[in-house]
């Protein structure tokens, strides 16, 4: 099951890196430090 759900999430990081390609978008990934959450407001 773990493996199949890094495959899922590897793929949809695949896609998204092809559609920013072909649309001319750069994208940033910040991952946030282990322990922390980002809270939305």
């Amino acid at each position: 099951m773990r493996r199949r759900a890094r495959c899922r999430t590897r793929t949809w990081k695949t896609e998204l890196a092809h559609f920013a390609a072909e649309a001319g978008l750069t994208i940033t990934i910040c991952h946030l430090p282990p322990g922390t959450f980002n809270a939305v407001a």
